[in-house]
C-alpha cells in the first residue's frame, strides 16, 4: 500500500480497512507494507506520515479486540524504517522541462512493515483459495 494524498487528504477510516484486508489474506510468512515518500512540505509529510501510523494503530485495535464469530482477526507486529524506494525521482531538466536520464536521484520512503503473529485463520484461508 503506498499512501499520497494527491489533492484530497488521506482518509483514515479506508486506510485502515486496507491495512486490515491486506493483513487478513496474507499466507504465512508473508509480510505487507504500507509507505509513502519521504518529499514534499514538512506539513504535508507529517501528515501522511502521522495518518499512516493512526491507520495501522486503528487496524491493530480491530484487529485485537474483534469479538464477532463472523469476522477473521488477525495480530501483527509493525516494524518503521526509512530506506531507498525501488522506484528513482525524476527531476525536471531546467531548460527542457523533461526528466533527464542524469538527474535520477533515489526516493527516500518511510515503511511500516506488518509481520502477522498469528497463523492463517482456516476459515478465511477456504474462503481466500475458493474451497
Amino acid at each position: 500500500l503506498r499512501v499520497r494524498a494527491g489533492s484530497g487528504a488521506v482518509k483514515l477510516t479506508p486506510l485502515a480497512h486496507a491495512v486490515q484486508a491486506e493483513v487478513r489474506r496474507l499466507e504465512d510468512g508473508h509480510v505487507a507494507a504500507i509507505e509513502t515518500a519521504l518529499r514534499g512540505k514538512s506539513i504535508n509529510l507529517h501528515t501522511r506520515v502521522h495518518r499512516m501510523a493512526e491507520a495501522v494503530s486503528l487496524s491493530y485495535a480491530w484487529q485485537t479486540t474483534a469479538t464477532s464469530t463472523k469476522s477473521v482477526a488477525r495480530r501483527f507486529r509493525c516494524i518503521a524504517d526509512e530506506r531507498d524506494s525501488d522506484e528513482v525521482l525524476l527531476e525536471a531538466d531546467e531548460e527542457r522541462r523533461t526528466p533527464s536520464a542524469s538527474s535520477k536521484t533515489p526516493l527516500r520512503v518511510f515503511r511500516l512493515t506488518l509481520v502477522p503473529e498469528d497463523p492463517l485463520h482456516e476459515r478465511y484461508h477456504r474462503t481466500a483459495k475458493g474451497k
